[in-house]
């Protein structure tokens, strides 16, 4: 009988100080590893950003809000290392003497930044629009 009286009071109390339910914790904790490993993707120097962008991939995400942000942001990256092999690879020609497939070389990873600049921004928005929510 009293724990019918109480049932009332602790939910009231709970929703007045914001108790989280297993769920809400779950995903908070994805939001959290997502937006950490799109912040690793971001910072690392372009020489890492591939292995920090397969971490990314791999990492675990709940709820749609935040898989689509972890996916939006794997393409947008994805898009940027792809330009930055395609730099190199023109280094390299450079360096053999073939300035006209350096040349073809650059203008493939200049399209390539060009395509990914606006979705590296939108990841960004939804990078941050996650740790608002989740107040991350």
């Amino acid at each position: 009988m009293i724990q019918r009286r109480l049932a009332p009071l602790l939910a009231a109390v709970c929703a007045a100080f914001a108790c989280s339910s297993a769920q809400d914790i779950e995903a908070k904790q994805s939001a959290g590893r997502v937006a950490h490993a799109i912040e690793v993707v971001r910072d690392a120097p372009n020489a890492a950003k591939a292995v920090a962008l397969a971490e990314l991939g791999k990492a675990a995400c709940s709820g749609p809000d935040v898989c689509e942000t972890r996916e939006a942001c794997r393409a947008a990256y994805a898009l940027h290392v792809e330009a930055t092999t395609l730099t190199q690879a023109a280094k390299l020609k450079l360096n053999e003497g073939s300035a006209a497939e350096a040349a073809n070389l650059l203008s493939a990873s200049e399209q390539k930044l060009t395509e990914a600049a606006p979705q590296v921004d939108a990841c960004l928005t939804r990078e941050s629009a996650l740790r608002r929510r989740y107040k991350l």
